[in-house]
């Protein structure tokens, strides 16, 4: 998996075939981080668990639903593999605000950048964990191995991933407050990120899989922490 390439503004600009791609999946990628701000803002996020056969996933209303293994996330459709990290990262509402922040920060510094459908998975990715290792008090919540299984990214990959990004960004990872208040404004008042009919019609023949499977809880809720712990190395 490698991060997208540049391309010449002035293509991009002209409305060529890569021009529309880029402008119509960099709105998928801003869309999807948009939709999980608005849905960490009202929903709990799952909490990680371990179930009585050692399986790692995530009580989801009142269910236990497994974190499958998954192998290619190219493959899969950018809103399930946001519904992937949704329910296993574990990460905030405030984490997606940073990643949105990065994103378009990314877009304002790299105007040529050129995104196509098989790329928003990793840049979903490579922003949430950015986010996720400068909010501090998120920074340690799980260790690198579970957000690697949770993502379906190697550690190696993750490292590459993070430091193409960071570097994209001049390694420019700090957000104030006032961005970071204007950010969160305009996501839940819906504004900006406009229509991706092109990229959505590619994401539609895309897999959906690789979400997980529900299942009952088989084990107590004292046990099921217990598990997480060690799986956490707590």
């Amino acid at each position: 998996m490698t991060l997208p390439q540049l391309v010449i503004p002035e293509y991009a600009a002209k409305g060529g075939a890569k021009g529309h791609s880029a402008r119509d999946c960099r709105d998928v990628l801003q869309r999807i981080v948009s939709d999980l701000v608005r849905r960490t803002s009202k929903d709990a996020v799952p909490e990680l668990t371990v179930n009585g056969r050692g399986r790692v996933g995530a009580t989801i209303n009142g269910a236990f639903k497994e974190m499958q293994t998954c192998t290619d996330i190219t493959r899969m459709a950018p809103e399930a593999y946001a519904t992937r990290l949704f329910n296993f990262f574990g990460a905030s509402h405030e984490v997606y605000i940073l990643a949105l922040v990065y994103i378009d920060r990314l877009f304002t510094k790299n105007p040529g950048y050129v995104v196509q459908s098989k790329d928003v998975n990793g840049l979903l990715f490579s922003s949430v964990m950015l986010a996720l290792k400068w909010h501090r008090e998120e920074c340690q919540l799980y260790p690198d191995t579970h957000y690697g299984a949770a993502g379906a990214v190697a550690i190696a990959e993750m490292r590459r991933l993070e430091a193409e990004f960071a570097k994209l960004l001049g390694w420019e990872l700090f957000v104030d407050e006032s961005e970071y208040r204007r950010q969160q404004l305009r996501t839940m008042l819906g504004h900006g990120h406009g229509n991706a009919s092109f990229c959505t019609k590619a994401n539609k023949r895309r897999s959906r899989t690789c979400s997980g499977t529900v299942r009952k809880p088989t084990s107590s809720r004292s046990s099921l922490l217990s598990g997480a712990r060690a799986y956490l190395g707590r």
